[in-house]
């Protein structure tokens, strides 16, 4: 359990340390990722910028990530839970253009730029992973990017979450990876919405 999200980012810290060498730029998903990440960036000198993807929840269900639109506009979709809701590939195109049209002009000014990270070692860091579409999304543009080595690290996640990231990362760390996971929130005792204001506070010191 931890007490916010800065704490779930000190517990995570000493995993992360482990890579160090392999870190260039660390990478927050908007907005709960931004506080984790804030020490752990800070704490290994490296620069702090923003990676979003937009999720596409199931119908119905919306906090049920079915995927998500990358940043460079590409789609990840877990197929698993597609099949469960017997979702078909038109419904699942079209939920997608939805969330990328609310995606559009939604921004803070301190995103990478996914042209300028090729070559360069990323660790993308979020508060949770439940079925870890985001971070598959973002995992997925900055392979298409040429970034390498591609680290992910969260204070919880899933065991789903954990097998798919494993698979598509360098490496993925995370404190916790309960084996009855219930929704990210339930590890934390504050999990507070994250105002923007807090996420323009923490971007301005980098």
């Amino acid at each position: 359990m931890f007490a916010d999200r800065s704490h779930a980012g000190r517990e995570l810290l000493p995993l992360v340390k482990q890579y160090s060498h392999d870190i260039d730029l660390v990478l927050a998903i908007p907005r709960g990722g931004v506080v984790v990440a804030d020490g752990i960036a800070r704490e290994l000198g490296k620069p702090l910028k923003l990676i979003g993807a937009g999720k596409i929840g199931a119908p119905h269900n919306p906090e049920l990530a079915i995927g998500a639109v990358a940043p460079d506009g590409e789609t990840w979709i877990n197929e698993e839970i597609s099949r469960q809701l017997n979702l078909g590939p038109q419904a699942v195109e079209d939920l997608g253009r939805q969330v990328a049209r609310q995606k559009a002009g939604q921004g803070y000014g301190h995103e990478a730029d996914l042209e300028q990270v090729a070559e360069k070692g990323v660790l993308v860091v979020d508060d949770g992973a439940a079925t870890g579409a985001t971070l598959m999304a973002c995992v997925q543009a900055l392979h298409r990017a040429g970034a390498r080595p591609i680290g992910a690290a969260v204070p919880v996640a899933s065991l789903e979450a954990l097998s798919i990231l494993e698979d598509h990362t360098d490496y993925f760390l995370a404190v916790e990876t309960p084996r009855d996971f219930m929704a990210v929130s339930r590890y934390y005792r504050d999990f507070s919405p994250v105002e923007d204001d807090a996420v323009q506070e923490i971007l301005s010191k980098y």
